[in-house]
């Protein structure tokens, strides 16, 4: 990338002034409403790529249970939270060359500040993965535990899989049936092809 000089001028227009994000973009190491929020404070701050990628790993670590996952989570929460003021500025720089045509500061009051907006989009969407993804983890146990309920049913009262109910019809009139068309069809001659002995 080619090397973009960022001055306090263009951070003071890009993040504004308020609660003194200016100066914590300058100076700070550790963003703490990164470290809080993850992805959504990315996505919040316009940085949408990285922000979408942290919340699908959000959201597949939630979906584990114990000590790894759980360390996991803190874990990218904590990297989360350092990297944030690096990947910001390289942001800013970025959107710089992109649209270096244009004056830096005109960029940084367009391209700059938050999106409420889409911190509202990406937490609704999140939400509705996170519902959908568990209703279908939910049926699937249900259909598992169904079947495994079932079977233990079975073996409590002695069933086994020949004692299943099967539809066979058993009702057949073998005195009906043509036992010589039977033997012509499978060329079977009882008299020639076997030794009687009685």
């Amino acid at each position: 990338m080619k090397n973009i000089g960022i001055d306090d001028a263009i951070i003071d227009a890009w993040v504004g002034t308020k609660n003194d994000m200016n100066q914590k973009v300058k100076n700070s190491n550790f963003n703490w409403c990164a470290f809080l929020f993850g992805g959504f404070y990315y996505i919040y701050r316009k940085m949408y790529l990285i922000g979408i990628v942290l919340i699908i790993i959000e959201i597949v670590l939630g979906l584990f249970k114990g000590t790894l996952a759980t360390l996991l989570g803190i874990a990218l929460w904590v990297v989360s939270g350092f990297v944030f003021y690096p990947l910001y500025i390289n942001h800013i720089k970025a959107t710089l060359l992109k649209n270096q045509h244009m004056n830096p500061i005109q960029v940084a009051q367009m391209k700059g500040g938050v999106n409420p907006t889409g911190l509202a989009i990406a937490i609704s969407c999140a939400v509705v993965i996170v519902i959908v993804v568990n209703f279908v983890i939910g049926m699937l146990a249900v259909v598992y535990i169904g079947g495994t309920l079932q079977e233990f049913n079975d073996r409590m009262n002695g069933k086994g899989d020949s004692d299943r109910d099967y539809n066979y019809n058993y009702n057949y009139d073998y005195d009906d049936y043509d036992w010589n068309q039977l033997m012509k069809e499978y060329e079977i001659d009882f008299e020639n092809d076997y030794n009687w002995d009685i």
